[in-house]
This record gives C-alpha cells, structure tokens and sequence, in this order.
C-alpha cells in the first residue's frame, strides 16, 4: 500500500485485497485494504470477509488476475467484470446476470467451473492471443468475438429459454473454434 524499505529480502504480495468494510460495493475504495479500487492491471483476492463484494452499479469492474478464497464469493450483475489475466476460483463466482470481458495481451484461460453453476449471461472475447476454455460453460445472453480466437473445446452451450436464445454475435473481427451445442427451446 505505500513505501517499502529493508536491510534484506523481504516478500511484497501485490494483490490488493478487498476487506468488505465500508459496503459490498466494489466501487467504493474504503472497500480495499489500500484505499483504492482496482484497475486492469491489478491482481485481486478476495478473501473470506463478513461482506462480500458485488459489481452492480456505477462503473464495471476490472483486475488483472482474480483471486476468490474459499469461502468467499464475487457477484456481478447487471454490470461487467474486465479480466486482463488468470481467474483463480475457490469460492463463488456469479456472473448469471452479468457480463464477463477477456480482455488480456497474452493468451487466456477460462478453466473448469470457474462460474457458479458454469453459467454467465454475456461473455467478451477481447483478446487476440486467444481464450481457451477448458471446462462447461454455458451462455444465457451473447457471445461477442471483438478480437483474437476463442477456442471452445466443445465445451461450450448456448441455453434457450421460453424467454430468450443465446447467440454468438456477428458484431467483431474474432473467431470461434471447436464445437458449440445451440439449444432451442421448445414450448
């Protein structure tokens, strides 16, 4: 959180930390253990706290890498979470009514179960070296290819409700590889 000195090799953890103490908002920077709230290029964790972060309101959210402990949970709704690194899940990550965007330099993973029931409404592919998903993952709303490939591995399913169909959306210069199951539902 602010200046450093020492005589001998020290450890500095450069995530920065949400505490939970003023609110669950993640907008608010007293929510942070160093007073600021996070940016593309910082690391996250989100530890085990009493109040637990939501990306609801106000500006979308971004972090580098993403850290959620066990027993901690992440909930963005109505809202975006930019991720410019790696996503560590241990907890509980709920984007069912939110948007996800991929949107680093080097190539990306989106593992196994990194979701709450492996299912978001939106997700962004942004990134062109490439997002790899490696386990379920299933789209309520719309899949957009801004740039670089993403490589489904057959893991992807894009749900239809009586409500809504997902899609992949024609909008960006990205691609997709690898199988994809479209539903349609049927009344």
């Amino acid at each position: 959180c602010g200046v450093v000195t020492a005589t001998s090799p020290i450890a500095i953890t450069s995530n920065l930390v949400w505490n939970g103490s003023v609110s669950t908002d993640w907008n608010v920077p007293g929510n942070w253990l160093c007073g600021y709230v996070p940016n593309v290029n910082t690391s996250v964790q989100i530890p085990n706290v009493a109040r637990q972060p939501v990306i609801s309101g106000g500006t979308n959210g971004a972090v580098n890498n993403l850290v959620i402990d066990i027993g901690s949970s992440l909930t963005v709704s109505g809202n975006t979470i930019q991720i410019s690194g790696a996503i560590t899940n241990n907890g509980t990550f709920n984007v069912s009514s939110g948007l996800v965007t991929m949107n680093g330099s080097a190539a990306q993973t989106i593992g196994s179960n990194v979701f709450a029931g492996n299912t978001i409404r939106d997700l962004i592919i942004n990134n062109a070296a490439g997002v790899t998903l490696s386990g379920p993952l299933n789209i309520t709303g719309i899949v957009t290819l801004q740039s670089g490939t993403f490589s489904s591995g057959g893991n992807l399913t894009l749900l239809s409700t009586a409500a809504q169909t997902a899609l992949i959306s024609g909008s960006g210069t990205g691609s997709i590889t690898g199988n994809v199951t479209m539903q349609r539902y049927l009344s």
